[in-house]
């Protein structure tokens, strides 16, 4: 099952807290650095999806509404 775009994030915060801890070794400061650029692709990649997939709500001139994929 793939992982939500919240429970990506919520990982990405918890590397970037772990790595601010001044008592991680330089290893594990770099493991985790790799760890964090890959969530941070991963949550760019996904926002770009869902941005091409947002609907847009255009309003007619008649009063109606035409729904519209975003550009």
């Amino acid at each position: 099952m793939e992982e939500s775009f919240e429970q990506i994030l919520s990982r990405l915060e918890a590397v970037v807290e772990a790595m601010e801890n001044e008592e991680t070794s330089l290893e594990a400061s770099i493991t985790l650095y790799k760890e964090g650029l890959a969530l941070s692709t991963r949550c760019n990649e996904m926002l770009s999806k869902f941005e091409s997939e947002i609907a847009i709500l255009q309003e007619n001139a008649d009063g109606t509404f035409l729904l519209a994929k975003a550009r």
